[in-house]
């Protein structure tokens, strides 16, 4: 049975592979992109494997590209041991998973005609994988495949979201040949396409899940997608036919294998900038970067080795040796191993990371092209009910109290120790009762000039906070509240009481001449406190004492009463604390 060979410049071959599908070791991809010559097919024992449109679906996975899809799941997982490693099998029209802490190759699970790029969502419940024109599910829980999803064209390269709400395809193969699906995962639904460059290969989102960056393998591009709005922007040059993409964990910069350049590209994701390339091996494919963001390893196909990238210095370090024709590459959430596909050996390579030691191939299917690993929480089961508690336990008798030991002679006084130093300051207490209401509040009581028709029988003065300077009749007692511009208003808190009066005239009395000032409360008639003004005084006069205590809401009145109409005509102001 005859065996295909995907081109080298779709990321898949090289060597004498290549030159028997091509004809030439050079730049092969346009002629097997367009289907120029029958060089995209190979032929054994008289016939193809695989016709021209089928080779396209294999050129899709891009070596690694569905493996940058991964790196953000991988990252979060680190620490933990994975599961299971799901390999697609373009020859066989299979997925091969493999026990990681084994690795041993379980049965094949059959999906279709082949199968290329593969991604898990992040809780590692399902795997997508590419199947020609469409996007097959398989629970991971049971290795079973569910309805296949149509998108635009060939499918290619997949990415997953990290909240695992949407996958993205890459469409190589479209009617236009540069277009990325976007599939709502929830429904498995495929939404409306998304325009990039040439022939998009790679795809691989930032950890954030705000943008997508793609590799266009024709263009020599790569495309950044906004995802909140499926937007492309500008295109951002690289080296000649990019393949794969991984961005570190940390989220600032993408590396791109270029297959055309033998090189990898960082780009700068702040600015979009591409940086230096990086030599590596013969036609580089796939690409993964460890959870510590430290290291890149990057599969080259025409060196059959992978290349380890020290990305603090951007250093490509020695060659590890694998199997034929190696694809794309993985990397445990652990970080401890790295597996690789080799397509021309139909296995699986894994290399230990803390020596760069390959390992046994793990035999799989024919022509295996993509690889990704469930994270490792997929692996336990849900939680089981509680089990009923047991019954207590007897308790045990109590012992027998001890005999108490005589008591020792006093020892002398030591000596006095220094001063330890002082301690913290203690809580603060809680705070006292609250005292008695104060006298804070002082009124102010005043007339320009004051008339007295009759002389016992007083006149009230304007409580001028209300209504300035005046005077009048003094008002009825009242114990509902009154309107009045003689009166204060109430009383600051129950239990108040008047205290230090002052009264004074704006001229001096003389003779037998006396007024006197009384603090009165109108709503219960009585004389709270009182001074008298007369010729010895002159014009004023003080009381410094307390008056009874009043309740809240009481008015105060303030009366001056003279002895004679000779106090009449004078100014007068009365000041009180209350």
């Amino acid at each position: 049975m005859g065996v295909f060979k995907p081109l080298p410049g779709a990321g898949v071959t090289s060597g004498a592979a290549s030159r028997v599908l091509a004809g030439t070791h050079g730049k092969r991809l346009f002629t097997f992109v367009h289907g120029l010559s029958d060089r995209g097919e190979a032929k054994m024992g008289g016939r193809a494997r695989f016709s021209r449109l089928r080779l396209r679906v294999l050129v899709v996975l891009v070596g690694g590209t569905l493996w940058t899809a991964l790196a953000g799941t991988f990252a979060a997982a680190a620490g933990a041991s994975p599961s299971t490693a799901y390999v697609t099998n373009a020859n066989s029209n299979s997925v091969t998973p493999i026990e990681v802490a084994t690795n041993k190759a379980g049965p094949e699970i059959s999906v279709g005609s082949s199968p290329s790029g593969i991604a898990i969502t992040p809780d590692g419940k399902t795997a997508y994988v590419a199947v020609g024109s469409t996007v097959t599910p398989i629970e991971v829980a049971t290795n079973t495949v569910g309805s296949a999803i149509t998108v635009g064209g060939e499918a290619f390269g997949i990415a997953i979201t990290p909240d695992g709400k949407t996958a993205y395809v890459t469409n190589p193969f479209s009617a236009f040949g540069h277009e990325v699906t976007p599939i709502e995962l929830a429904t498995n639904k495929a939404g409306s396409a998304i325009t990039v460059g040439t022939k998009p290969r790679g795809i691989a989102i930032t950890p954030d899940g705000t943008t997508a960056y793609v590799t266009n393998y024709i263009s020599g591009s790569v495309t950044p997608i906004e995802l909140a709005s499926n937007k492309a922007g500008p295109e951002i040059t690289v080296g000649g036919e990019p393949a794969a993409i991984a961005i570190a964990p940390d989220g600032t910069t993408a590396y791109v294998t270029n297959f055309g350049s033998g090189s990898v590209t960082p780009v700068e994701l702040a600015t979009n900038k591409a940086g230096p390339e990086i030599t590596v091996g013969s036609e580089p494919r796939g690409i993964a970067i460890t959870p510590d963001g430290k290291t890149a390893y990057v599969t080259n196909a025409g060196s059959d080795s992978v290349t380890p990238v020290e990305l603090a210095t951007n250093k490509a370090g020695p060659e590890i040796t694998v199997g034929n024709e190696p694809f794309a590459i993985a990397i445990t959430p652990d970080g401890k191993t790295a597996y690789v596909t080799n397509f021309g050996s139909n296995s699986v390579t894994p290399i230990e990371l803390a020596t760069n030691k390959a390992g046994p191939e793990i035999t799989v299917g024919e022509g295996p092209i993509g690889i990704a690993i469930t994270p490792a929480s997929s692996s336990t089961g849900p939680t089981g009910p509680t089990g009923p508690t047991g019954p207590s336990g007897v308790t045990g008798a109590t012992g027998p109290q001890g005999v108490t030991g005589a008591t020792g002679a006093t020892g002398p006084q030591g000596v006095t120790g220094v001063t330890g130093a002082t301690g913290p300051q203690g809580v603060t207490g809680a705070t006292g009762a609250t005292g008695p209401a104060g006298n804070a509040a002082i009124a102010t009581f005043a007339s320009a000039v004051v008339f007295w028709q009759n002389s016992t029988s007083g006149a009230c003065l304007y409580y001028t906070q209300i209504a300035g300077q005046g005077f009048g009749g003094c008002p009825a007692i009242a114990s509902a509240f009154p309107i009045s511009n003689l009166l204060t208003g109430p009383m600051p808190a129950n239990g108040a009481v008047v205290s230090n009066v002052y009264a004074e005239t704006d001229a001096t009395l003389s003779g037998k001449e006396t007024a006197t000032v009384t603090v009165i409360d109108n709503t219960t008639g009585a004389s709270l406190l009182s001074c008298a003004v007369n010729s010895t005084s002159k014009n004023h006069c003080s009381n410094t004492g307390e008056s009874p205590h009043l309740a809240a809401g009481d008015r105060i009145e303030v009366k001056v009463t003279s002895t004679s109409s000779f106090s009449n005509n004078k100014a007068w102001e009365v000041s009180f604390r209350y």
